[in-house]
């Protein structure tokens, strides 16, 4: 009962000073497709590939229709993540004494408990599900049949990172010694084995609802790699993009029709902009001391590790068995850096990797008679602490900029609003907040044009999938920045933007920030 108690008094103090936000453009349309907040009804077609399986997605969408009156998305992240927390604690709770055990998970549930729930999305919480379920196996893995079926579910909501933390932990269950490799041999390869068939399963059910999925989805994959990798700054625009025009499309992101820039030109305009890191280039060592000055907080918890480790006279024994494990995870960090896009979800969850790593491999609990520990652990505290309430102010601003243009999006629902960039951050929506009381029927912003998800609401104002012959329908209006090049690709003489009409106060996100 201790784990479960001492988890639920976290929460409640963690809700009761901190507001929980989805802050996710992916999390926020997954939510309002299986909430039915684009004007349709509640439903499991959420278009991405590896992204919360249709399974798990009927049951979400089914309780919406059940009761819309209570946000079952973000429900069910937090129910997720409260079990994690226990099953961490229950861990931490054998390895030490109840006195360290406690202090230690106090720690880790400051460094990561408590930003996961303010930065609520299915990414975060499926680091913590997933890292939860591995080490619980590792310590009690006579309950293997319960953890293999939670990493199906912590599998059904992002694929690749339940893949991502049993490999990160394989040189700890080895090290540790905790299960042979005979008995763990097969469960691995049948985690693997079904994994594919959900992916496989998941593929195959939206190819057959969802007309032409294999090419949106397509596209969408290459612009996640063209957006979120370097760019070739030195390369001259001419090398890139054949005209201005088809730049701008390009770097809104405001690709609603397939055939410009067309998934062919596309493909090269991405080949032509992407390059590798180089260590060497300015702009590539000045995003790694971005990446070191994002790490303080944490390099802080190592040092204090350290001197601990120092006080107790065990520095050599932990550090003997921590660096193969902790090296793995720094590797994989600068794989991501050097190749792909590194979120602060990817952040966060390698954090909580090395953090749990180091801790499993502490030789002794904390001496009971020794202020030092207590003292150290004051810092970092603090530190966390800071971060923690600064993230709550920004969370909370955010949230007031969201609500401000849903305020007007529902005023003005005579007109359909295309976001032109992002206009309206599409994220930051609370815990507590209701897809069906803050529709956004009248609104299609770019996770919508890219999903190709947005023709039913093109269809209730009497538009067709053509924009370039309906762009200057009365109806329409472009939210966000004026877009000049915008009306030379429709040969229009002029469209109405948010940020040029003054009768618009909430549609451009630049006026709210200058407030």
């Amino acid at each position: 009962m201790l784990p479960l108690n001492l988890v639920a008094i976290c929460f409640f103090f963690s809700f009761l000073f901190f507001i929980p936000v989805i802050n996710s453009d992916d999390d926020v349309f997954l939510m309002y497709q299986l909430a039915g907040g684009f004007g349709e009804l509640p439903d499991n077609l959420l278009h991405y590939d590896h992204i919360l399986h249709p399974w798990l997605g009927a049951i979400l969408a089914a309780l919406f229709r059940w009761q819309p009156n209570f946000n079952w998305y973000t429900g069910f992240f937090i129910l997720c993540q409260y079990i994690s927390w226990v099953m961490i604690a229950r861990v931490l709770l054998h390895l030490f004494n109840r006195r360290s055990g406690l202090a230690v998970f106090f720690l880790l549930f400051l460094l990561a408990g408590v930003n996961g729930l303010q930065s609520l999305n299915l990414t975060s919480t499926t680091w913590v599900f997933s890292i939860s379920i591995v080490i619980s196996w590792i310590y009690f893995p006579r309950f293997v049949i319960i953890y293999f079926f939670l990493l199906l579910i912590a599998g059904s909501i992002r694929l690749q990172i339940p893949l991502i933390v049993t490999g990160l932990f394989i040189s700890v269950q080895w090290n540790l010694k905790k299960i042979s490799w005979w008995k763990s041999l097969f469960p691995l390869l049948a985690i693997c084995i079904s994994f594919f068939l959900l992916n496989l399963v998941q593929k195959k059910y939206y190819s057959k609802n969802i007309h032409e999925w294999d090419k949106s989805e397509s596209l969408r994959q290459d612009l996640f790699y063209a957006f979120n990798r370097p760019k070739d700054m030195d390369k001259p625009d001419s090398l890139i993009f054949q005209n201005a025009t088809e730049k701008a499309f390009y770097e809104r992101l405001f690709l609603f029709d397939e055939h410009f820039p067309g998934r062919k030109r596309l493909a090269e305009i991405s080949r032509a902009s992407v390059r590798r890191r180089d260590l060497s280039q300015k702009d590539d060592l000045g995003a790694l001391y971005w990446t070191w000055v994002a790490w303080r907080l944490y390099l802080l918890y190592i040092m204090i590790a350290i001197i601990l480790a120092l006080h107790q006279r065990v520095l050599f024994k932990w550090v003997k068995k921590i660096w193969f494990p902790l090296s793995g995870s720094i590797a994989f960090y600068f794989f991501l850096f050097l190749f792909f896009k590194f979120t602060d979800a990817f952040f966060m969850g390698l954090i909580l990797i090395m953090a749990v790593q180091m801790v499993l491999f502490w030789p002794v609990s904390f001496q009971k008679k020794s202020l030092i520990p207590a003292f150290l652990f004051l810092l970092p505290i603090a530190w966390s602490l800071n971060r923690d309430i600064h993230i709550d102010r920004q969370n909370r601003e955010y949230n007031r900029i969201l609500k401000c243009g849903l305020r007007e999006l529902a005023a003005s629902k005579q007109y359909l609003f295309i976001a032109t960039g992002d206009a309206i951050p599409i994220k930051y929506f609370r815990a507590i907040d209701l897809p069906a009381k803050n529709s956004l029927e009248n609104f299609i912003y770019k996770e919508r044009l890219l999903t190709r998800s947005y023709f039913n609401s093109l269809r209730k104002y009497g538009l067709s999938g053509n924009f370039k012959k309906g762009i200057t329908a009365p109806v329409l209006r472009f939210a966000g920045p004026y877009f000049p090049e915008l009306l030379n690709w429709a040969g229009a003489d002029s469209l109405v933007f948010s940020a040029t009409d003054s009768s618009f106060h909430c549609l451009e996100i630049r006026k709210l920030l200058v407030k």
